[in-house]
């Protein structure tokens, strides 16, 4: 008798569980959609890590909305799962406490979502705004892939240069799927500025220089400062008002093309290039290190025998040597004198490798 009622009782069951299969996926499943902030769909190069405010702690930087479309019936214990992805494998992962996806009354206009929000909204004020949901994020993972990520976000507090997936998914028991929508995130973190010419301490022989860098970034300021005084320390210089301000996109021009005052001859100019950055936080400047050269239109002085002499200068004294060096240019050298025999310049340069090489302590530098 009782294996009779089993017998009866199980197509009754699995009918029934048939049947309620059968009407979730004949009902219309939520969607959802991704959208970046204009910021973003700019062309974004930097994102901060502390932007997603993973922590709560007030950081966060508006960097996508979320929408959820074609919530027709109640659904509880739905769980909203936020990831980001870098090279197939979960960096970032917030996932939430269940909550109620109620279908709103009224329904939202067509073509309209029926819950919005941005990510501010949803990871530190918790909510889709004016719908009433709590969306409480207790588990956040952060999965730094190796050691090297881990120093880079550490030194920077950056993502690392690459492609994101940012992905958002809901989650329900009563569904037989999940429910994802999800964009790509290029991040190319530019940093590298590389002065080419004119070179440090180089002598020109033109009004119209070539300028060239290589950099990684795509818009620049480049900035050149006359010096005024020759005793001004490149500090002093650079306080003063720029003889040239450029804006471009180009790593490689012609002075005559920026419409700059023109150079003049006999003058020490200084230059450097600042690249502007596109960042989840604003424009940031990324800046190269300051080169001088010195514009000698009427051939006075010798270029290379300059370098020598720099060269020399540094190799003796250091940092001094080239300070040394800044104040003699313009200058030529008439001789050089060894225990009165006067030699060449490359002839002094093997007998100071030969004292390099021993050992020896410089008690005075006296220049004539």
């Amino acid at each position: 008798m009782k294996i009779s009622i089993r017998r009866c009782l199980a197509p009754i069951v699995l009918l029934g569980l048939f049947t309620l299969q059968e009407t979730i996926s004949a009902q219309s499943l939520p969607r959802l959609r991704l959208r970046l902030s204009p910021r973003l769909q700019q062309g974004l190069e930097a994102v901060y890590l502390a932007d997603l405010d993973i922590p709560n702690k007030g950081t966060a930087e508006y960097l996508f909305d979320l929408d959820i479309y074609d919530v027709i019936t109640d659904w509880d214990r739905t769980t909203l799962i936020i990831r980001l992805l870098y090279q197939d494998v979960p960096l970032v992962t917030l996932r939430s406490d269940p909550f109620y996806l109620y279908a709103p009354d009224p329904p939202p206009p067509a073509g309209m979502p029926c819950f919005s929000a941005t990510n501010v909204d949803l990871i530190t004020l918790e909510t889709f705004p004016g719908s009433g949901l709590e969306i409480i994020f207790n588990t956040k993972d952060v999965n730094l892939p190796d050691p090297d990520y881990e120093h880079y976000v550490s030194g920077s507090g950056k993502l690392k240069r690459g492609s994101y997936y940012l992905q958002a998914t809901l989650q329900n028991p009563a569904w037989n799927h999940e429910i994802s929508a999800g964009l790509e995130i290029k991040v190319t973190n530019p940093s590298l500025i590389r002065l080419v010419t004119p070179a440090d301490f180089s002598i020109l022989r033109t009004e119209f220089p070539l300028f060239q860098f290589d950099s990684d970034g795509t818009e620049f300021t480049v900035y050149i400062y006359k010096r005024l005084s020759e005793t001004d320390d490149i500090e002093t210089v650079l306080s003063g008002h720029p003889t040239l301000e450029y804006f471009t996109d180009e790593t490689r021009f012609n002075y005559q093309s920026t419409g700059g005052d023109p150079l003049e001859n006999g003058s020490t100019y200084y230059w450097f290039v600042e690249a502007l950055i596109r960042t989840s936080g604003g424009l940031e400047k990324a800046r190269s290190p300051v080169w001088r050269f010195t514009l000698d239109t009427e051939g006075t002085s010798r270029p290379q025998e300059n370098e020598q002499i720099r060269s020399l200068l540094i190799a003796l004294l250091g940092q001094l040597g080239e300070k040394i060096f800044t104040q003699l240019i313009g200058y030529e050298v008439a001789s050089v004198r060894v225990n009165g025999e006067t030699i060449s310049l490359a002839e002094l340069q093997r007998i100071l490798e030969d004292y390099l090489s021993r050992g020896f302590e410089i008690g005075d530098v006296t220049i004539q």
